[in-house]
This record gives structure tokens, sequence and C-alpha cells, in this order.
């Protein structure tokens, strides 16, 4: 005889039906066998969000497929489901983010017939605290949804067309030769290259931006399994990322260890929080680098392939020599300077 499933005695709403929405559903499910999920979503479709809403083959993913998981536990589980899906790739391919928004979709299919998930396509537009511990949220169709919890996972707001600029070309109605400048060279730039190009545009294309520097490319990296246990909940954002990701990643300095945390949702390295690392691993400004490696703010991590940086553009640390291509600094009080390569770093 199965045992009886236990009594649903928790109601959580999730307004927002993106990447991060179907995943907090998926993992409340997965964990909290009690729990029944009314998963909120005004597109016809969930686990696409902005991301993920192209169906262009070439707007690939800016991760490798090993490192794009969406079980911490399982780190193979994405690629698992493109081998069931007949697809011919291996854990370092970047495949369509498309795919992976049809991979997100497919999360919560286990409950899609059972009473413990409910998809609602609507709108929120009035979440209150009311009744007394309990949350009320009203949908514009008239609907009226009394629960435990809310979560809002509700993404970036879509970009819109400001003062004669527009945010998508695929808007735009561009005769074959003309100019286009495009504000920034990260990836939404090569996003949008891409459209052009294969629209037959054969004007030239000006990608402007501060530093003039292009995205760089992934070095090798090995996805870490994590356990709910490994996260401090309930501490402050900056602990949780700093003691999940950095005191794990410490050790194995030279791997690409930022996409090997993909799947937590957390940064390698303690930048910008204004607070020390709590972690007892957590790595130091490096007096001897590994080979390849660069210094940062709290730790060694490889460099990008070597490119021919401009003159009086190269630098190195004064803490560790290791040497910095393009025109990056690294922020005052981070326990690593910068100095002209080939030249003595001044006394500190």
């Amino acid at each position: 005889m199965t045992a009886a499933p236990p009594p649903l005695r928790r109601h959580v709403l999730v307004i927002g039906g993106g990447a991060s929405g179907v995943l907090m559903a998926c993992h409340l499910l997965r964990a909290a066998p009690e729990t029944r999920v009314t998963l909120i979503e005004r597109g016809p479709r969930i686990g696409l969000g902005l991301a993920y809403a192209t169906e262009d083959p070439d707007h690939l993913l800016n991760t490798r497929v090993l490192n794009m998981s969406a079980l911490p536990e399982d780190p193979e589980h994405f690629l698992r489901w493109l081998w069931q899906a007949n697809r011919s790739v291996s854990g370092a391919s970047f495949v369509s983010r498309a795919t992976y928004g049809r991979y997100l979709e497919s999360l919560l299919a286990p409950w899609a017939a059972g009473p413990r998930l409910r998809l609602v396509q609507a709108e929120a537009v009035r979440l209150t605290e009311a009744p007394p511990g309990r949350v009320t949220l009203r949908l514009d169709d008239g609907q009226t949804l009394i629960a435990d919890h809310a979560i809002l996972a509700t993404g970036h707001p879509r970009p819109e067309a400001v003062r004669g600029l527009q945010a998508d070309v695929r808007l735009l109605d561009l005769e074959p030769g003309v100019p286009v400048a495009i504000l920034g060279t990260g990836l939404s730039m090569v996003d949008q290259v891409t459209t052009l190009l294969k629209s037959g545009h054969r004007g030239p294309i000006f990608a402007l931006s501060r530093r003039g520097l292009l995205p760089r490319v992934h070095g090798p990296g090995t996805p870490l399994a994590t356990s709910l246990g490994e996260v401090p909940l309930g501490a402050p954002l900056p602990r949780c990322c700093c003691t999940g990701c950095v005191g794990r990643c410490a050790a194995p300095r030279s791997r690409a260890a930022p996409g090997a945390m993909r799947s937590t949702g957390c940064g390698r390295m303690c930048r910008g929080s204004g607070a020390p690392c709590p972690s007892p691993n957590a790595p130091v400004p490096c007096a001897t680098p590994p080979p390849g490696g660069r210094c940062t703010a709290t730790a060694c991590r490889p460099k990008p392939p070597a490119t021919s940086p401009a003159p009086g553009k190269a630098v190195s640390c004064r803490s560790c020599a290791a040497p910095l291509t393009g025109s990056r600094r690294i922020p005052a009080g981070s326990g690593c300077s910068t100095a002209p390569i080939g030249k003595p770093a001044p006394p500190r």
C-alpha cells in the first residue's frame, strides 16, 4: 500500500511565471509535500520571462549546459533533459535560450494534473496582508485569492523606447544599408547584431560603451552540488552569497567558479556588499596567483584569453603582479590595486 499524501496545510502564491517564479514553485513543491502553489502569470506560457521568450535559435545561453541545471543537487539534470529530447550536446555546449525556456516549462509537469499546483493566467493588481496572518491577491480578471504566503517573482521591467531610442531592432523598419548604433557592448548587443545580420542588414553597426570591452569568453568550470543545509537561511543576503559561494569555491582556485555556483543563484565573490566575508574558508587577496590567474577583490580566478590591449591599458596588481587586460581597475579598499605592467609598483 502506498502512504496517503499529507494534508495540504499551506498555500503559497507565486506572482510571476518566468524563470524565477517557475524555479521557486518547483522547489516548493519538491521540498514541502504539505504545500500547494498557485502560480500567476499574465502570459500564455510559463518559464520564459524576458530572457527565454526569444525563439531565435542563435540567441544562446551565456553559460554552458552543465552549469544550468535547475536542481543544485543534480548538476546534470538539464543535460539529461536535452538527451531525452534527442539533442546531441555535451555538458560544455551552449544551447539556445528558447530551449532553456522549454526546460523550465517542463519542470512543473509532474504536478500539472494534481491538486498541489494551479496555474492562473492573469495579472496581479493588488496584494494586501489580510485577514491577519494571510495575504489576499486581487487579479485583473476579478478573481480574489487568499493564501498563507505570497512570493514576488515579477522579474525585470520590459525595455521600452526612450526619447527615440528603440529597445529591440526587430521593431524597426530599417533600410538594409543604413548605419545602426547600439548603446552597450554586452550580451544583449550580441543578440541585436545577430538579429540584424540574419535579417539581411548590410550597413555598418556601431556598438558603443564607456569601456569598449566585449563579453569575455567562459573558462572551464565544474558544477558543485549544493544542499539546502549549506545555505544560512534567515541571514542577510551578502552573508548567504559569501557563505554559500566563496567558502565553497575557495579551494579549487584554478577553476572558473562563478559558473559552478550558477544553480544556487549566488555569485562567487563577495564584492560590493560592504561587509567582510563571514566564511572561515574565504580567500584573501593572493600573494602568489595560480598559473593563468589574476588578483581580484577576494580571490583569484582564471583570466580571459590573452589579447593585445591598447598601449598603456595593460595593468598588473601591486599585491600579486597578476596581469589584467583592458582598462579595468580594482575598487579602492579591496586589498588590491594596479600599476602599469613593466614598471615597479610604488611602495604601499
